[in-house]
């Protein structure tokens, strides 16, 4: 096989592994991956906030006044048209007590949106035809738990004094706030929504505080970007801010004394937003009603900080933690570096050590070995075709060493075509007589077209004794297939037999349930034989080091690898790692050799290889001399080993009439009859058509004054289309490809042993406001989700 070929497999099957590997990744790796995926697709996730613009504004009693304008995307969904908007947000005693004050417009149209109850517009009530009439451009504010009204005056909570550290503590409910709009299956809309969150300020001993969470760990609609700014109350003297936020895309500005703004971008699902805001001056928390009476500034800021030293923390961790995998990866790198250098190193010195390298060039004697472990032997120093050719060639090319061995005779068609001459008591030595009766009457003449690829077998008579074998010195291999084929005969009652008899027995072998078949047994023990044939000769080896165990290691890495990467931050690199490594897995396995050549029995391969070559190189019979002639129906049992058979036999065709030719122009003393007289020996066991008119043109072509009485029978061999050659070998093989089919099932054959947020600038006692939120607040009043219906 070139290298090129190599190459080809090699990167086929790099492409194979990778893809397997991908789609395994896909199946068990994605399993978490889907069912987290699963339980986010609620229809929050088909509403998108592009833009979230928040002015709260903080007065005297401790009420934050909000005034937010919204834009939001609304896909298409499974579930039907959108009809409406929410926002969810908690009540607690220790923060927000009520929320009042509402209203909604259209921004675009400018519309108001009237209140009505939700039982009026419950969209479980009111149909998508009626709804449009009925409920759209409206909103209401019900309790979340029971679709009952909210009323902000009379299902408020209670004012609860707590210490600061209590502040989450205290009874709580939630409330929805939602705005019906008309039927749409996706638009943008951007709305203007006021409201006022009741008491969320409380006193401490030297100020007020207030913590507000404007967006809550709840929330299942992402934001593109939130803009915030906050207005405390007049009055004050000195503020304290702080931004917490687990988005990692936040920034911070101190205005003055009073206001604070702060952006954040990619607010995820479950990420949070809080606002905690300090300050002083008497006059600007004079009416608040909640009281923090054992807490003061300092404790908030000491509390803020600590938090904020917590968070920087964290990002070191964190920082810590991503360079241990940046580590890591560049150590998965190289250890993926040192295996890929191993596999395809190891796969080109596989190619190397598998290819033949002795000094003989040429062998024109047939190897002392059987056709069985001839053609493994080819295949594995050219490459390994398919393991199903290896064992198609072995087969056919041991059947044919039968024939020339005289076990067996083939003959085209069925056996009824023959029905005229005794065949089933035909001896080995009487075999090409036979032939010759079989050419000379014409029977060949009979075949009809849709028998052929038909071919009949006719066994020796004689096979059944005991000194066959060592008479026609058959190998272990060539005895067995006989074996088989003298099954096939008693299972018919007679040694001739077709070859679609023996395709149909191996068929019903392969389907029996009977699990001791004797025919599958002898299938079985054949196609073992023709393995230890090969194997006896110990002439390769498994190359453990240059393939099993790269292979293996490539294998393993892969796995673990991505098993790991996938539990990182860093996956993606990880997966195009371990991705990258079994392709080049791939490659090796597809482009180096299963086996590779020992020292052992070099004398064997050698002669395999050389006759291999001679008939590869000098295809052409045409300058062979009679000695090679004479061996040339061997020549074509090794050649059907070799995969080469149909070559070689049409140059036999074209030599047969080339020597003639020879032979004539040059006045030789040897008659051209002769190469008749000693080629009809060697081709008398193979079946020719025949033509009438080939004797005339011949024997005008030849010295006149020939006695043919020495031709006997075989006189019409003159009469012969030596297009036959290779069309006896074209009818072989396709009639042997069902028969390999089937019969190779038949038998059990097998292959020869070959991150957070950022934190920002720390407090001062002149008051500050962090530049870029930090991770460690959660909690505060509103705890505001989104949603739609």
């Amino acid at each position: 096989m070139k290298y090129s070929q190599h190459i080809k497999r090699g990167i086929t099957w790099a492409i194979v592994y990778a893809v397997v590997f991908i789609v395994i990744l896909g199946i068990f790796g994605g399993t978490s991956a889907n069912r987290r995926a699963a339980s986010t697709r609620r229809e929050g996730v088909s509403q998108e906030y592009k833009d979230l613009n928040y002015t709260a504004t903080m007065d005297t009693h401790g009420d934050l006044h909000i005034k937010q304008r919204v834009t939001i995307d609304l896909h298409r969904r499974d579930s039907g048209p959108w009809r409406g908007i929410t926002q969810k947000f908690q009540l607690n005693e220790s923060d927000v007590t009520s929320i009042s004050d509402i209203s909604v417009t259209d921004a675009k149209t400018g519309q108001a949106y009237t209140y009505r109850s939700y039982s009026e517009v419950d969209p479980y009530k009111v149909g998508i035809s009626d709804w449009n009439e009925q409920a759209a451009k409206s909103w209401f504010l019900k309790n979340s738990r029971d679709d009952t009204d909210f009323n902000p005056d009379t299902d408020a909570l209670h004012v609860k004094n707590s210490k600061y550290a209590d502040i989450q503590e205290g009874d709580f409910k939630y409330v929805t706030l939602g705005w019906c709009i008309p039927v749409t299956y996706s638009g943008t809309y951007t709305f203007d929504v006021s409201m006022t969150f009741k008491n969320l300020a409380g006193k401490l001993k030297d100020g007020a505080y207030f913590a507000w969470e404007p967006v809550s760990d709840t929330n299942e609609v992402p934001i593109h970007k939130m803009t915030v700014k906050v207005v405390l109350p007049q009055g004050v003297s000195q503020s304290y801010g702080w931004l917490h936020t687990d988005s990692s895309e936040s920034t911070t500005k101190r205005v003055n004394d009073r206001e604070y703004s702060f952006s954040v971008k990619n607010v995820k699902k479950d990420n949070y937003v809080d606002f905690i805001a300090a300050y002083q001056g008497a006059d600007s928390y004079s009416d608040v009603q909640r009281s923090y009476t054992h807490d003061d500034i300092e404790k908030v800021k000491s509390s803020e900080y600590n938090k904020l030293q917590s968070a920087r923390a964290e990002s070191a961790n964190t920082r810590r933690t991503l360079s241990f995998y940046g580590i890591m990866i560049i150590f998965a790198l190289s250890i993926a570096i040192a295996i890929v250098i191993w596999l395809i190193y190891g796969a080109q010195s596989t190619l190397k050590l598998a290819q033949y390298r002795g000094e003989q060039d040429y062998n024109r004697d047939p190897p002392s070995v059987s056709p069985a472990a001839a053609a493994h032997i080819y295949a594995l120093i050219t490459g390994h075709p398919k393991d199903k050719e290896i064992k198609s060639r072995a087969l056919n090319a041991t059947i044919l060493s039968l024939v020339s061995k005289g076990a067996l005779m083939i003959l085209p068609g069925a056996p009824s075509t023959y029905k005229d001459i005794d065949l089933d008591n035909v001896k080995s030595q009487d075999m090409s007589s036979v032939m010759s009766t079989v050419t000379s009457q014409g029977y060949l003449a009979q075949q009809s077209k849709v028998q052929e690829h038909v071919m009949t077998f006719v066994l020796a008579s004689d096979i059944e004794e005991k000194s066959f074998s060592s008479k026609h010195h058959l190998s272990n291999s060539e005895w067995r297939t006989a074996r088989v084929l003298m099954m096939v005969g008693e299972n018919v009652g007679s040694y001739v037999f077709s070859s679609k008899d023996l395709a149909n027995q191996a068929r019903e072998a392969s389907m029996s349930r009977n699990t001791t078949n004797k025919f599958a047994e002898r299938v079985k023990s054949m196609y073992n034989s023709q393995i230890a044939d090969f194997d006896r000769l110990h002439v390769s080896e498994y190359p453990a080091w240059q393939r099993g165990w790269p292979l293996t290691i490539g294998w393993i890495y892969a796995i673990v690898t991505a098993h790991f990467g996938m539990r990182t931050s860093y996956w993606a690199a990880y997966i195009l790692i371990a991705v990258v490594v079994l392709a080049f897995t791939g490659f090796a396995w597809g482009y180096g050799a299963p086996a590779i050549l020992t020292e052992k029995n070099k004398k064997k391969v050698s002669q395999v290889y050389g006759l291999a070559h001679y008939l590869e190189d000098f295809s052409s019979f045409t300058d062979r001399g009679v000695t090679d002639m004479k061996l040339w129906d061997r020549y074509l049992v090794y050649a059907t080993a070799f995969g080469m058979s149909e070559t070689v036999m049409k140059e036999l065709r074209s030599a047969y009439i080339h020597d003639m030719d020879v032979a004539q122009s040059a006045n030789a003393d040897i008659d051209p009859w002769q190469y008749y007289m000693y080629d009809d020996a060697m081709l008398s066991w193979m079946w020719m058509p025949w033509v009438n008119n080939l004797t005339s043109n011949l024997a005008s072509r030849f010295t006149p004054n020939i006695d043919t009485t020495m031709m006997g029978s075989n006189s019409d061999f003159f009469n012969a289309d030596f297009s036959s050659f290779d069309g006896f070998m074209d009818s072989f093989n396709t009639s042997m490809d069902s028969v390999n089919d089937a019969i190779s099932i038949a038998g059990a054959w097998s292959a020869p042993s070959t991150g957070s947020g950022s934190s920002g600038g720390g407090t001062d006692s002149g008051g500050s406001f962090d530049f870029g939120g930090f991770d460690g607040g959660g909690g505060g009043g509103g705890g505001g989700s989104f949603g739609g219906f």
